[in-house]
């Protein structure tokens, strides 16, 4: 069975770009331009884990079953919060059996059943593998993937969970500058239309990441930590960082496109006064996530 890679990060930091550079090793799989998100979103498989083995009770497990294959649905056959839905690379057959195998996995009797973390686990981790399995147009002829790359920014913030689930997973966050952050969520339909409420926002999730990444990492997650300026100062240097900690060659051009001045061009778009704004309300941060 592949291992896993999780990408993530604040959302507007570099994720994709990142993932994108990863996935065009022969050696991973991954699905381009789709968040999977049904693994850590509300209704998702950490709470279906959550209902059928630490607070089971059996009209709420199976509510949280009926709506975990629904969510399933909906991110493999429609564009559900993607531009494409993952049936788009995958043979919808398997797809299909993917679901209806884990779904029997976790039934009695036609039932959600309360069960143990290792079974649960262990059935999340066939449907994962059959996903990535049923991706027939992503892997190149006769080559064998030993990864499979997933990126949903805000997963990072479940690393613990997710690493119970799939051991021996690699974890790699990538940040910005903090400033960059809220004027880039700014620009998107799906973000805070304020700049106090971006950095509202943006404080949460470093909050959220400090937690979870201290607990993940002290029960062992392997956690490899970039910053896209970074990346853009100096790519080779973070190209052998990338291939150590994956122990995959990293192509040496893979960063080769990102401009030099990525870390500071958000400036362009500020006077002096937001500028000082956004240091001060964000310095906290700043510090936290190493640009002060």
């Amino acid at each position: 069975m592949r291992k896993f890679i999780f990408v993530g990060g604040s959302g507007r930091s570099g994720t994709t770009f990142l993932t994108e550079a990863i996935g065009l090793n022969e050696r991973v799989l991954s699905f381009p331009s789709i968040e999977l998100k049904f693994l850590t979103s509300r209704e998702g498989l950490l709470d279906l884990r959550h209902c059928l083995i630490q607070e089971y009770d059996i009209d709420s497990a199976q509510q949280a079953l009926n709506a975990f294959e629904k969510f399933l649905e909906r991110v493999f056959f429609e564009k559900f919060f993607n531009s494409v839905s993952v049936d788009a690379y995958c043979d919808a057959e398997q797809l299909r059996r993917a679901c209806t195998e884990f779904s029997q996995a976790v039934r009695l009797s036609g039932r959600a059943t309360i069960a143990s973390a290792e079974h649960f686990d262990a059935a999340a981790r066939r449907l994962m593998d059959a996903v990535f399995s049923a991706a027939t147009r992503l892997a190149e002829a006769g080559v064998s993937p030993i990864y499979n790359l997933e990126k949903t920014p805000h997963s990072l913030l479940h690393m613990n969970s997710l690493n119970e689930i799939f051991p021996q997973t690699k974890f790699v966050h990538v940040m910005r500058d903090p400033r960059a952050i809220v004027l880039s969520l700014l620009s998107m339909d799906w973000a805070p239309t304020t700049t106090d409420e971006c950095v509202v926002w943006l404080k949460c999730y470093c909050r959220a990441w400090a937690r979870s990444r201290d607990v993940a990492v002290a029960n062992g997650a392997s956690l490899l930590e970039l910053r896209l300026e970074d990346i853009a100062a100096d790519p080779g240097r973070i190209v052998a960082r990338l291939s150590e900690f994956l122990a995959l060659d990293i192509a040496p051009d893979v960063f080769d496109g990102v401009r030099p001045d990525i870390g500071f061009s958000w400036k362009e778009r500020c006077t002096n006064k937001d500028v000082q704004h956004l240091t001060a309300a964000l310095a906290e941060e700043m510090s936290f996530l190493g640009y002060d």
